[in-house]
This record gives structure tokens, sequence and C-alpha cells, in this order.
């Protein structure tokens, strides 16, 4: 269905047209005021807000164009931040959802370091894709460092998710008997929460991958595959993992597998 907004005809009067400088005067106006609504703002922890443009990150500094000039904010004194989500996380999330790994982690690692520790969920699980993504590809190294790197720039929400991280790198290693407990404690806390917000969203999203692909590995087909669909179905949030999970599904459904 094709639906179109419906506007009432006018009878257009030429007589009261105002002048051109004046209409540049009104062009001017919206274009400031537009500026003024999409401008980058971080505000402190003092609760003062500044409209700055944010350039990036230096070890724990976030680095703000003032001016013509510079100048370099704590990252412990940033207590949030407003801009807009850089077009490549999109761009990276289509290509993981194709299978291109490796042109999604080129496309996602330089947005991943440049705004690592900023508060804004995006950043945050930029870091997280791209640790997902070398473990996709083998690189436990790059996973581990990258989720280490998660978890000191965000050490409450990112602690979490560092820590599902390198459960996922141990069943990749064939480690997962030393995590099970842990990811068994993650995926029952995920169904037991009636209000799950996006940050626990993603991070229950690689729990249940993880789960599923240790107990693959144990032979527990019917039960991998139910944690794979709940992957899918309940927390597709994180879309690496959801990739992930649905392939293991589809092969799994395949050979004929159900879950009880």
């Amino acid at each position: 269905m094709n639906l179109r907004a419906v506007f009432p005809q006018r009878q257009l009067n030429f007589s009261n047209t105002p002048s051109w400088g004046s209409l540049l005067g009104v062009v001017v106006s919206c274009l400031v005021g537009v500026q003024g609504v999409f401008a980058d703002a971080y505000t402190t922890i003092d609760g003062k807000r500044t409209e700055a443009k944010i350039l990036e990150v230096k070890g724990q500094t976030m680095m703000v164009s003032v001016g013509t000039g510079q100048i370099g904010v704590p990252l412990r004194n940033v207590r949030s931040v407003e801009m807009p989500v850089p077009p490549e996380v999109a761009q990276a999330q289509k290509l993981v959802a194709a299978k291109e790994h490796e042109k999604a982690i080129q496309l996602i690692r330089p947005v991943a370091q440049k705004y690592r520790g900023i508060p804004v969920l995006w950043a945050r699980q930029s870091l997280s894709t791209m640790a997902g993504l070398y473990l996709s590809l083998g690189d436990f190294k790059g996973a581990e460092d990258t989720y280490k790197e998660a978890q000191a720039y965000y050490p409450g929400s990112g602690s979490l998710e560092s820590e599902v991280g390198m459960a996922r790198i141990a069943v990749a290693k064939g480690e997962g008997a030393s995590v099970k407990g842990k990811l068994e404690e993650v995926t029952q806390k995920a169904l037991a929460d009636k209000a799950v917000s996006r940050e626990a969203a993603g991070i229950y999203s690689q729990a249940f991958l993880a789960l599923g692909q240790l107990r693959e590995k144990e032979g527990e087909l019917s039960a991998a595959l139910e944690s794979y669909l709940r992957t899918v179905a309940l927390f597709p949030q994180d879309a690496s993992a959801a990739s992930l999970a649905q392939e293991r599904a589809d092969e799994l459904i395949a050979k004929k597998v159900t879950v009880p």
C-alpha cells in the first residue's frame, strides 16, 4: 500500500512575497538552527553541557575541537556524549550479516580505535564487534587484546561483555569446560531479565552463541540448537553473534536436529 500525506490545497499569493534579503536571512537562521541541533556535545560529571566537535580519543583523553584549536577532556570527567553514529558502524554490520568478515573488520577497526572509551553504546559495541570478528577469523590474540581493551575503557557493562568475550575465546580454543558455568549463569539471567537493556541484550547475544558452540562441541546438539535459536530470536542485537548463530542453527536443522 502506498501511503501519501495529504495536504490541503492553498492559493498562492505572490503579492506579499518577501525580498531576497529577508529570505536569505531566514535560510541562514535555519542553517544555524540545524547546525546547533546536530552538533556534537558532551556533558561532564558536574552537569555542564558543551557543544563541540568530538575528534578522537588519545589514551584516556577525549579530543574536541573548540574554535580553531583543540582541547583534551579526560574521559573520567565525561558523563555522556551526544554525537551521530558513524556510518561505518551500520556498513560494517551489513558486511557481518553477509559474512564478509575481512571487509567488516577493516571498516569497524578505525572507528573502534578512534572513539574507544567514549560513553556511548555504539562506541563500546564497536570494540565488541571488532573482537568478535577477530574471533571469527581465528585471530585469538586480536580478540583477546580487544576484549581486554574494552574492559579497561568500559569497566562497568564492558567488564561483563569482556568476560563473555573471553569465554567465547575459551570455547573456540577447546577450553569451554572452564567457562561453562559462567555462560550458563549469564544466559539464565538473560531469560529471567524482564527489562533487558540494549547494552545487556548484546552481551546476552554473545553468551547464548558461546553456550551453543560449547554444547555443540560436547555433542549436545538439541541443546546447542536451542541456544542458537535463542540468540537469533530473543537476543539478535549483536549482529555478529546472531549471524554466526543463524549459520550454525541452519546446519543443525539441515541434519534433522530438533529442540525438545
